[in-house]
């Protein structure tokens, strides 16, 4: 615990050293506004996967262009087959602290998507870096105590069910299609 608190604390210094100083503008966007789409999320098994290729499929049958950026903690015991606009990163793609340093990461993070959809739901530090990094226009994820800086969560904290990556990426698309933009 205090392992991981530390590891928190120097991986924020390390990104704001590599923020600009300037405030990066929030841009809300409707989701019928959205064409291209970002996804991070750790895969802990083969099923969380599946999850996420269901939740692409509904995404593109509504024109949605989709790239994922998944984390795979333990390349052992889950496999990974390349998939179209799909890239995978494990812990060596990151420094110690947690911050990204391979030219597919770098890639990601500076890819302008209209939606950062971020569905971190384990308090990954790897993936939250990612997210802080993202020049990605607007992002939304869950509602942990790491994920502060996105402008858009869904507190999955209070909830009685157990959010599933699936199940979180629905339940933010519904509470984004529920914002009227005037």
């Amino acid at each position: 615990m205090i392992w991981k608190s530390i590891k928190h604390g120097f991986a924020n210094k390390v990104i704001r050293r590599q923020l600009t100083d300037e405030q990066p503008v929030i841009t809300p966007v409707a989701w019928s506004a959205v064409k291209n789409i970002g996804l991070i999320f750790q895969a802990d098994n083969q099923a969380m996967i599946r999850e996420v290729e269901d939740l692409i499929k509904n995404w593109e049958n509504e024109g949605k262009q989709v790239q994922v950026l998944v984390y795979i903690s333990d390349t052992k015991k889950i496999t990974f087959e390349k998939r179209n606009h799909w890239q995978y990163c494990t812990k060596k793609d990151f420094s110690s602290a947690g911050v990204p340093k391979t030219e597919i990461l770098q890639h990601f993070i500076q890819e302008p998507f209209d939606l950062l959809v971020d569905l971190n739901i384990s308090g990954q530090i790897r993936l939250y870096t990612l997210s802080v990094l993202s020049k990605a226009k607007f992002k939304i994820g869950a509602d942990l105590s790491i994920n502060k800086h996105l402008p858009f969560t869904v507190d999955i904290s209070k909830s009685l069910e157990i959010y599933t990556v699936y199940k979180l990426g629905q339940e933010l698309e519904e509470q984004l299609k529920k914002i009227q933009f005037v």
